[in-house]
């Protein structure tokens, strides 16, 4: 279990404006082992 010492305001606000990172390998064989494994 985790405890956070945010307000549920502050989490709510920090959630609204969050991306997620881009992806890092685009090409390769990492990219084609993400792509097959994804599948599973």
């Amino acid at each position: 279990r985790l405890h956070l010492d945010v307000s549920d305001e502050e989490l709510a606000e920090r959630r609204a404006v969050w991306t997620p990172p881009p992806p890092h390998d685009t090409r390769g064989y990492v990219k084609m082992y993400v792509d097959h494994v994804q599948q599973a």
